[in-house]
């Protein structure tokens, strides 16, 4: 790929080459924005992102703290140094960073708002999210442990999950986003603010499980549904967050090794547009699209 004559513009192709998964060419990249802007902040963003990709975490939070050094506006930046520290399992420095960095740049945050700065025996928090469907899914688990602590817990969820994740332990009531939300004494970001709330550690990550039950109506639809177990049953997704920013989203064509194993049946769990992807070749996938109106389903 040739370089753009921008460092801004150069920083832009490196990131897209990133999120190809492309490390070679987006090294070769960065060599030659290195050589042409040496001092620039996004020659720094750039060394630091692709340091990052390759799991140079300590390389990366330099190059990161070289970018503000340069750019002390660039708030986001403080966002990707936090989330090198929590994948260095440093989570003492990783969750207020990353805490800090949400304050400040995206989520209003109120004078309710707790983060384990008191106790919330006796009082309705109500747990909000920020995240994709996923990160809901992660982090609900911590509802019970606030729910220990003697609050009540309400959570504001997307539409599809409301149903699921009323039935996770401690919670009280769901509220779908856009809904009217009843009285409460505190809010929370359940994704960067629960986790800090709760002072989290390596050791102390919730890990009971399982925490999402479907209901029993639900099973025996889906049991009668695929009839009797002859083989073992695997179930795919491939596409994830329609972000182009996010690198989730793949193609089916990545499981047509998976043709050779004769012995499990393998189900498509894939929702939206990606779910009618062509399948390969002598790969036998059961779809289920059509049936997986909400997260009940899967």
């Amino acid at each position: 790929m040739t370089p753009a004559s921008s460092p801004e513009e150069t920083s832009h192709q490196i990131m897209r080459l990133l999120i190809a998964n492309q490390l070679q060419e987006a090294k070769k990249l960065c060599g030659t924005l290195q050589q042409s802007f040496p001092v620039s902040p996004y020659t720094f963003l750039s060394l630091a992102n692709l340091a990052r990709a390759e799991d140079r975490l300590a390389d990366a939070i330099d190059a990161y703290k070289k970018v503000l050094r340069a750019s002390p506006t660039a708030l986001f930046v403080y966002a990707r140094i936090a989330h090198c520290l929590l994948k260095q399992g440093d989570f003492e420095n990783g969750w207020p960073l990353l805490y800090q960095y949400r304050k400040a740049a995206l989520t209003p945050v109120t004078a309710s708002t707790w983060i384990g700065n008191s106790s919330p025996a006796g009082k309705t928090i109500l747990l909000h999210t920020e995240g994709g469907r996923g990160d809901e899914i992660q982090f609900i688990r911590y509802a019970p442990l606030v729910s220990a602590l003697g609050a009540t817990v309400l959570v504001q969820c997307y539409p599809e999950l409301a149903s699921l994740i009323s039935r996770v332990n401690g919670v009280t009531a769901t509220y779908c986003h856009g809904q009217p939300l009843p009285p409460h004494d505190f809010i929370c970001p359940l994704m960067h603010g629960v986790p800090l709330a709760m002072r989290t550690t390596l050791a102390s990550i919730p890990s009971q499980v399982p925490y999402l039950f479907a209901t029993p109506l639900r099973s025996q639809a889906w049991a009668s549904k695929l009839g009797p177990q002859k083989q073992f049953r695997i179930g795919l997704c491939w596409a994830g967050s329609e972000n182009p920013a996010e690198l989730r989203s793949r193609s089916i064509s990545i499981f047509s090794s998976l043709a050779e194993i004769k012995s499990a049946e393998f189900h498509s769990l894939q929702v939206g547009p990606d779910s009618a992807q062509p399948r390969p070749a002598n790969f036998n996938v059961i779809d289920h699209s059509a049936s997986l109106t909400s997260y009940d389903e899967t």
